[in-house]
């Protein structure tokens, strides 16, 4: 039985949802714990934390004993810019917010409450360039400071720069104890035409807002060289598109400014963007 298109658009409508909604109960739940224990350094003890919040003792002591600042997941695969795309692959990535540095290029990457995000090159830095502040609120703590170390409009206290020290580095017992380290959740990036995830694809190719596989790369060409539709069990559904009012997705070129125009489930490319993002995938394999 063949699937309802409008169905499907639902569905992967759904699903981005649901993953931007998870990452809000992330940053959510990590600010109601970065608030408890701003009110147990702010001298109230944990069983009166407890008492006022209707919460177990047990729990309250969980959740200072935990650190705010977190490890973000690394990527499955690399993704790749498109070199004709007018904006950034890296604008949907995590970024350190010092250096600019997304994820993918990063051993580790720590992460706050509120999206500030530290990469381990700028915590070793950080160690040994802090200095002096008027009066100033960490962006990792949410807490006064004056001392600091600042970048970028980002603002890093001392004391925040340990807890990222000790996560990188983390002390002999703390491995002994097999300490788990909390780990955000990083937005899923999917091809636009096929809809597979980044773990589901060797490399992805992205352009301002859209991504394409391999996969979908060589189908996509043969649509382009045989004006044919394919189809298989990746359910590529690719299909020309020649009207003039639908532009390409990665470069914005419209026919007739290109020779083919191949359209996937919620994308479009030229022929010349096709060729492009050919070479970019063979290049990101030799590399």
């Amino acid at each position: 039985m063949a699937l309802d298109d409008d169905l499907v658009r639902d569905v992967e409508a759904a699903r981005q949802k649901l993953e931007l909604l998870e990452t809000a109960v992330f940053d959510a739940r990590a600010e109601f714990h970065q608030a408890i224990r701003r009110l147990h350094t702010g001298g109230a003890s944990m069983r009166e934390i407890a008492n006022a919040l209707g919460m177990s003792h047990q729990r309250v002591h969980q959740i200072i004993g935990e650190d705010a600042i977190v490890e973000v997941e690394a990527t499955s695969t690399d993704v790749t810019p498109h070199p004709n795309a007018s904006v950034s692959v890296t604008a949907a990535e995590d970024a350190c917010s010092f250096c600019g540095t997304p994820r993918r290029k990063v051993e580790k990457l720590l992460a706050a409450p509120g999206r500030s995000f530290i990469c381990d090159a700028c915590v070793e830095r950080a160690a040994g360039e802090l200095s002096p502040v008027d009066l100033a609120e960490c962006d990792f703590c949410r807490q006064a400071t004056e001392s600091a170390f600042e970048r970028n409009g980002a603002l890093i206290c001392a004391e925040c720069v340990r807890t990222c020290e000790r996560i990188i580095d983390p002390p002999a017992e703390a491995a002994e104890a097999k300490r788990t380290v909390m780990r955000r959740r990083s937005p899923v990036m999917r091809c636009s035409f096929c809809n597979a995830s980044q773990a589901q694809v060797e490399k992805l190719v992205a352009g301002p807002g859209v991504y394409i596989c391999g996969s979908c790369v060589a189908a996509a060409q043969e649509v382009a060289s045989t004006g044919e539709a394919t189809s298989g069990p990746r359910r590529v559904g690719l299909l020309p598109a020649i009207r003039e009012q639908h532009p390409c997705s990665f470069c914005g070129l419209r026919t007739p400014s290109v020779d083919r125009m191949v359209k996937g489930a919620r994308a479009r490319i030229c022929n010349d963007c096709l060729a492009l993002c050919d070479t970019v995938i063979d290049e990101a394999a030799a590399g």
